[in-house]
């Protein structure tokens, strides 16, 4: 994952820490998008990540996994378990906003 861009003297764990981070996805059919991190929870002990690619206006949802201590983004193949994903970080776009 990226690291933050701005002079912003924020603590790195903050939310507004993740404004600023930007990670790069490459699609199947290899062309690299560049996103900025909106989030990272966990839902039931897993870890998802919310990015939004700078062309557009809706956010994507990954699983987020640690290997050999890298990050790694996986796509989330269950309706079920994409809904409590969505559900989650919804709900921690509105605790953020009031």
């Amino acid at each position: 994952m990226g690291n933050c861009l701005n002079n912003c003297d924020c603590d790195h764990l903050s939310t507004k820490h993740l404004q600023h981070k930007k990670i790069h996805l490459t699609l199947v059919d290899n062309t690299e998008i560049e996103c900025d991190v909106l989030d990272i929870f966990e839902v039931n002990d897993q870890k998802y990540i919310a990015v939004l690619p700078q062309s557009s206006e809706t956010a994507l949802l990954y699983r987020l996994v640690e290997r050999e201590g890298n990050p790694e983004l996986n796509n989330i193949e269950s309706d079920e378990e994409y809904e409590l994903a969505s559900k989650a970080f919804l709900a921690g776009v509105h605790n953020h906003m009031h």
